[in-house]
């Protein structure tokens, strides 16, 4: 077990200062991931580009770095990239918020055990000093391209084993490279200080850790101020320093302390949300330090470090007051029942002990070690026993048999009514959304002891209102057919024309096929479309589907694997297939295509791209055939690495991401520019009646998934949020139109569930599929 030594060094204006803004420090949590246990983090951060950020800004980041490491199961290297990515997220929205371009260079450590990892982001630098050598850790896939400004956070890692005594210098900017043929064992922390300010010219920011055989303590040490004395008897070991260059004046020697404790831990999460933008960036404000708990025994020091023992507390917010538990509203009539029943039992319970009692002392009246029967002590324990099982096994039955369920049924059922009078009478639309979920909520704790048909009723009310409030309309599905699919099966993408519906399977990565007949669909058990092999070409599992219109094919549907291979097929006729002519940078991940005006899309979320396969109509080419493949962005690629759908329609191609965040693009031939322009945060609008924000956001929370289109005479634009098991529908100019909800009913059990794809057909029916059940509804 290691102990980690963190020295900050800051230099602004010449002087040193006493605090590092921008140095996080942390041990775990007491509520944490369990595989977290034990990891002790630093990080760095510094604006390396952009307006400066307030202390406050600052002070967020440090929380949504440190909250995000310790929530994340998994390895350290998994946790400190989803790190990363949320501190890398919160920027880019502030900068997009703001306008502004705020660009963060940061480096982050991890002590677990005596394994050290290292991760760099952007311009950032880390130097590991060794006893064999001095190993330099820098980010060279990004180019120096720091977090806030792109929606890709890649950090670089470097992991070693520690053996003790060594040290790690984190700086947020590239500094003069130290010299190679210095050996570790005369590295301290004061002369690596020393030699590194002797190196730099101007202000400077920088960390510097140290790594000693201890009981895994992190302690954090500060230089003193000039003029102040030293502790007493400080404990020094001796070291050789280390020559600062004959150009440079040497520093004085500076002798460092344990800093006052701070008056909260720099996790805590602000009161407000606040702005990324300093007024006055030349003199940042210093940021609060980590609690730290009561002084500890004294333990070896670093040499030339003077330590007064204190630990760093682990930064967690104040634990708070557990809430108390709902339980049974119990009136005076049923405490008066269980006092009878209490003391009717204790005076049984009295009576059975004194029977037995008279009972063992004529049965044992010599001895208690008499073979044959329980003990005396046993028996006794027996007498004391069966009175008190006896009052709770009445308690129960009396507070939780049919009198006490009913009484504790209608007590929520009246404090629902009440809350429902007082949600009518609001004229204030977030006052009753907040009484209506109320009743909601009560009328759930009631369900848990009867029903009732005012109940009913009252919940019937408080869910129309809700919908009323959100916008929302409900649906009444039904199954659209009765059975013919496997149990294992898994719809995960659906596609429809007027008479028939296709259904793509996950586990098989076949394609199932409806077909309507009379008023009702069937399952078509002779369809055959999925993976085998088509003479020379093999087709993996299928992982999307697209209609083939009328005309252009003697097959209704296209289907690709994710090596880019598809598969035609139509009812009565064997399947055939195609390979797609390979990108020049061969494929990366293909996740969804889109076939519209004899045009296939192809989603490569790795490439960042959109592969754009027209048909090839050059004469004597027969059927559908796709030419090689063209690009779909040119100067302007947008980040597609959240991307999970597509949707091309009317010249413009439609991104969706789960956030509910919308790419919306040009195609080049439609531009004035001739190049292809996208709006990558694309506004979405709720200009519906009685609503006050039109600007529209999705909730915390939401799962887009899908994403599919209609054309006209009512061309929208339709997205399913698996979270809120809701289709959002959007006019082409992204202004929301309603939110569609399935009515959940006893019948339909399964309508609770997640919906695991949709589609919209021509002749308006929504169809959700759960699972391997599909259900139908018609659109109003």
């Amino acid at each position: 077990m290691l102990d980690l030594f963190l020295l900050p060094i800051h230099v602004a204006s010449g002087e040193d200062q006493t605090e590092l803004p921008g140095l996080l420090s942390t041990a775990a949590p007491r509520r944490c991931d369990r595989t977290r246990a034990g990891d002790r983090l630093v990080a760095l951060f510094q604006v390396c580009a952009g307006p400066a950020l307030t202390p406050a800004g600052m002070e967020m980041l440090h929380s949504k770095l440190s909250d995000t490491f310790y929530r994340t199961r998994g390895t350290v290297t998994g946790a400190l990239r989803a790190a990363a990515e949320q501190v890398n997220l919160t920027l880019l929205e502030q900068n997009r918020a703001q306008g502004t371009a705020s660009e963060i260079s940061l480096s982050m450590a991890v002590l677990r055990g005596d394994s050290l990892l290292v991760a760099i982001c952007g311009p950032a630098r880390a130097w590991l000093l060794a006893r064999a050598e001095i190993q330099e850790i820098a980010d060279s896939e990004s180019g120096g391209r720091g977090l806030g400004i792109s929606r890709k956070a890649s950090p670089c890692f470097v992991q070693t084993a520690l053996k003790g005594g060594e040290l790690l210098l984190l700086s947020p900017t590239p500094l003069p490279a130290f010299s190679q043929t210095v050996t570790a064992e005369r590295f301290t922390l004061e002369n690596i200080r020393r030699r590194v300010m002797a190196q730099a010219s101007g202000d400077l920011q920088a960390a510097l850790l140290q790594f000693q055989p201890g009981s895994g303590l992190l302690r954090r040490l500060r230089p003193r101020a000039a003029g102040s004395a030293a502790p007493s008897e400080p404990r020094e070991q001796p070291q050789s320093p280390i020559e600062a260059p004959a150009s440079v004046p040497t520093p004085a020697e500076p002798s460092f302390s344990t800093p006052v404790p701070a008056e909260f831990p720099i996790s805590a999460p602000p009161t407000a949300e606040p702005s990324f933008s300093a007024a006055s960036p030349a003199q940042p404000a210093p940021v609060p330090e980590p609690v730290r708990m009561e002084a500890a025994a004294e333990e070896p020091a670093p040499a030339g470090v003077y330590v007064t023992g204190e630990r760093l507390q682990p930064p967690s917010p104040p634990t708070p007051r557990r809430p108390r538990r709902s339980g049974p509203v119990i009136s005076p009539e049923m405490r008066k029942g269980l006092a009878r029943v209490w003391f009717g039992a204790s005076r049984w319970g009295q009576r059975v002990q004194q029977s037995a009692q008279k009972f063992l002392n004529q049965a044992l009246p010599q001895s208690e070690d008499s073979s044959g029967g329980p003990s005396r002590n046993a028996m006794l324990f027996i007498a004391i026993a069966v009175p008190l099982v006896v009052v709770a096994i009445a308690a129960t039955v009396y507070l939780f048999g049919p009198s006490g369920r009913t009484q504790q049924f209608e007590s929520y059922v009246q404090q629902a009514a009440a809350l429902a009078q007082q949600a009518r009478d609001s004229k204030e639309r977030d006052a009753q959304r907040i009484g209506w979920a109320q009743v909601v909520n009560l009328l759930d704790k009631a369900q848990e002891y009867g029903e009732s048909a005012e109940a009913s009723s009252l919940r019937s009310e408080a869910t129309q209102a809700l919908d009323q409030l959100d916008g929302i309309t409900r649906l009444d599905f039904v199954p659209l057919v009765s059975s013919g699919f496997t149990s294992t099966a898994q719809f995960i993408r659906i596609a429809a024309n007027n008479s028939e519906i296709f259904l793509l399977d996950q586990s098989s990565g076949r394609v199932f096929r409806l077909y309507l007949s009379g008023q009702t669909y069937e399952v078509d058990n002779s369809f055959t479309c999925g993976p085998g092999s088509y003479g020379l070409i093999t087709v993996d599992k299928l992982i999307d589907l697209a209609l083939i219109p009328a005309g252009i094919s003697d097959y209704t549907l296209l289907a690709m694997d994710a090596g880019g291979n598809l598969v035609y097929c139509g009812a009565n006729k064997p399947p055939e297939s195609q390979s797609l002519t390979p990108p020049d940078t061969q494929w990366g991940s293909i996740s969804a295509i889109d076939f519209r005006q004899q045009v296939l899309y192809v989603l490569d979320q790795e490439k960042d791209q959109v592969w754009v396969y027209p048909r090839n109509q050059d004469e004597g080419v027969v059927g559908l055939v796709f030419s090689p493949p063209g690009l779909f962005f040119d100067q302007q690629v947008p980040d597609l690495a959240e991307v999970n759908d597509l949707v091309y329609y009317n010249q413009n191609l439609f991104l969706s991401t789960p956030s509910g965040r919308i790419i919306n693009c040009t195609f080049r031939t439609f531009t004035v520019s001739g190049k292809t322009t996208c709006d990558e945060n694309a506004p979405l609008q709720d200009t519906r009646s009685g609503n006050q924000a039109p600007v529209f956001t999705f909730p915390a929370g939401t799962q887009i998934t899908q994403m599919r289109s209609t054309p006209p005479p009512e061309p929208a634009i339709y997205l399913l949020d698996a979270a809120s098991r809701s289709v959002f529908t959007f006019s082409l100019r992204l202004n929301l139109v309603r939110q569609i909800q399935p009515r959940a009913t006893a019948d339909y059990p399964a309508l609770r569930g997640k919906i695991t794809a949709f589609t919209i057909t021509p002749n308006r029916l929504v169809l959700l599929a759960y699972g391997n059940e599909l259900y139908f509804a018609y659109l109003p």
